[in-house]
């Protein structure tokens, strides 16, 4: 199981390059806890609208190339979170409601097989985004970002509510 550890001392004097959050960072004297406000601060960011039109173009089935649809992605997930670094190492995917056909629930992006895949009824979610299944079938948000730790439920305007998991 990833973990992870977070440099959360602040000085307002430093650089935005000097102040990036550090997502994959460990102490080697002592277990720290984990204080995830720094980074959820962040992440409650509006999402912009480049963001969700890029994610929007995950239900469109296998006749788009999805490798270089992963890797425009991950590339704008990055550009969305500058003072993150690595973000994709602690976002497990994004799950959404699919619009394939009636057999389909919901797609993911699957951040630890590059993958995008949709998924039928019933058909068991990969990687721990079995527990966000339902709220995306609801689709009252256009996309769950998936953490270890919580949700990122993004809506159609692009605003962020973080529920812990």
């Amino acid at each position: 199981m990833r973990k992870i550890l977070l440099n959360t001392t602040t000085n307002t004097s430093l650089t935005p390059s000097q102040t990036k959050l550090n997502a994959t960072q460990q102490s080697s004297t002592k277990k720290e806890v984990i204080d995830l406000e720094p980074i959820n601060k962040i992440l409650r960011k509006k999402r912009s609208q480049n963001y969700l039109s890029n994610l929007s173009k995950l239900d469109t089935g296998s006749h788009v190339n999805m490798q270089d649809m992963v890797k425009t992605i991950k590339a704008q997930i990055e550009a969305e979170f500058p003072f993150i670094d690595c973000i994709s190492n602690i976002l497990i995917g994004i799950i959404a409601p699919c619009y394939l056909g009636d057999n389909y629930e919901v797609h993911i992006l699957d951040f630890q097989k590059d993958i995008v895949e949709h998924f039928v009824h019933g058909q068991p979610l990969p990687n721990g985004l079995e527990a966000a299944r339902s709220t995306a079938m609801s689709q009252r948000y256009a996309y769950i970002e998936v953490y270890e730790h919580q949700f990122c439920l993004v809506s159609e305007d692009g605003s962020v509510s973080i529920v812990k998991r």
